[in-house]
């Protein structure tokens, strides 16, 4: 026999029935939200990331293509030069250029992986570099000197190693001004230590003979300048012989102008304006910021 219901029976059951139905759509609707913020979210992300990538792109482009003019205006200014002054320089900087052009080579017909286009890129700029301040030492017309130089960015990479070296570059700033007689030679000498005591820090003799018992040595068992390059490369996972050719290429120019600038403040040579100060800070300053990036998983190890 069919169970009857009464009338408030029936109300009750279609009350709970409609309870569970709104309950039902009102969890349907706050599902629905929740998927369409999420997908909101992750649209965001997406532009997000497409925009930061199209920056950085536009950004390397545009990085890439103004030290490239600089790179081959300055070549082309340097063939031009008719008045040879700082020949070691000058032989310095056209043996970086080829270099480079050696690295250039082997990244674009070997297509080296992403992990070297930091170093590329810098390499293109300490080649630029180079080029540059041989033709401003040459240069007989008093340039204006470089926009305001930004120090922070190399202070930064300067006292991960030791707030020394810091100090010291502060130091052979304030030293480089063209009413000093002997900006260049103080300014060379203290550079020229902040060099040779970032590379023996990075790549400590004992870590290097370590890592390479049969690295090239100087006469006694002294691991060469060029070993510990490869030493500190190879904490980066960059094994390309060309690039450490090009590493040892660039600091013994930067070694080889601070040497003979430091021989040249004697004499007329030594008298420089403030434009050619102004490059050779440049120079120096890239060519530390350089080092520092190369060395920096090396001495992190030590």
């Amino acid at each position: 026999m069919a169970r009857r219901y009464s009338a408030s029976q029936i109300r009750s059951k279609l009350r709970q029935s409609q309870n569970k139905l709104r309950q039902a759509s009102n969890k349907l609707k706050q599902d629905i939200r929740r998927i369409e913020s999420e997908a909101r979210r992750q649209d965001q992300k997406r532009r997000q990331a497409i925009n930061n990538l199209n920056s950085a792109i536009r950004t390397y482009n545009s990085r890439a293509r103004a030290n490239r003019q600089r790179l081959t205006t300055a070549n082309t200014r340097l063939k031009s030069q008719t008045t040879i002054r700082y020949k070691i320089a000058r032989q310095s900087a056209v043996s970086l250029k080829t270099t480079y052009d050696q690295l250039e080579h082997i990244a674009t017909t070997r297509e080296l992986g992403d992990q070297y286009n930091e170093l590329l890129d810098y390499s293109e700029r300490e080649t630029a570099n180079s080029l540059e301040i041989y033709n401003a030492l040459e240069a007989d017309d008093d340039f204006s000197p470089d926009a305001d130089p930004k120090e922070a960015s190399l202070i930064q990479h300067l006292q991960q190693f030791s707030n020394d070296f810091s100090d010291r570059w502060r130091g052979a700033v304030y030293a480089l001004s063209p009413h000093n007689p002997d900006a260049s030679r103080h300014f060379c000498t203290s550079v020229r230590e902040i060099f040779i005591s970032m590379i023996d820090l990075c790549a400590p003799n004992s870590k290097v003979l370590a890592a390479d018992p049969d690295c090239p040595i100087h006469q006694g068992s002294t691991p060469t300048r060029r070993a510990k390059f490869d030493y500190m490369l190879s904490m980066h996972g960059l094994n390309e012989p060309t690039l450490g050719d090009f590493v040892e290429r660039d600091i013994d120019d930067i070694l080889q102008l601070l040497g003979e600038l430091n021989s040249a403040t004697h004499g007329a040579a030594g008298k420089f304006s403030l434009g050619q100060l102004s490059k050779l800070r440049k120079r120096v300053r890239d060519g530390l910021e350089f080092l520092s990036v190369i060395g920096k998983p090396a001495f992190s190890r030590v």
